[in-house]
């Protein structure tokens, strides 16, 4: 039974650490928004498609993460599914951002793009930082308590 609980404290203190290192991993995300923006303002269209590519697959990557922190989150809490809905949305947002950008860069249309990027997406990762992040690390911490 102890082994037991060593292991859940180890695992509680792994998912603590990795939802702190996504945290820094979205706000280095916002500066590859940043830096595309600039490549979409220079009208340089090799970068632009390097940027957005480079952009996608890091949000990509932190989508992943994040769903894997949240479900092992959610064994350790013993399944406490409490904001689920509110998750969801952020994610659906996420890729209705990432749905118009893609449109937008295809159309050539660059005002729409350069508003996408600095306002929704840039704003849609802001809801990640204040909504799902401490939402997992607020399970986590229940986790601890528990």
């Amino acid at each position: 039974m102890q082994s037991s609980t060593l292991e859940n404290f180890n695992d509680i203190a792994a998912l603590s650490e990795a939802a702190s290192l996504l945290t820094r991993f979205l706000e280095g995300i916002k500066c590859s928004v940043r830096s595309s923006v600039r490549a979409v303002e220079d009208d340089d269209h090799s970068q632009v498609e390097a940027q957005l590519s480079n952009l996608a697959d890091q949000l990509s990557r932190m989508v992943s993460v994040f769903n894997l922190l949240y479900r092992d989150s959610k064994a350790v809490a013993n399944g406490e599914q409490t904001g689920d809905h509110q998750l969801k949305q952020v994610q659906i947002h996420l890729l209705s951002v990432l749905k118009a950008i893609k449109s937008a860069q295809h159309s050539g249309d660059k005002p729409m793009l350069i508003d996408l990027l600095e306002y929704e997406l840039q704003d849609n990762l802001t809801q990640w930082k204040i909504k799902a992040i401490p939402k997992l690390k607020n399970m986590i911490q229940s986790a601890q308590m528990g």
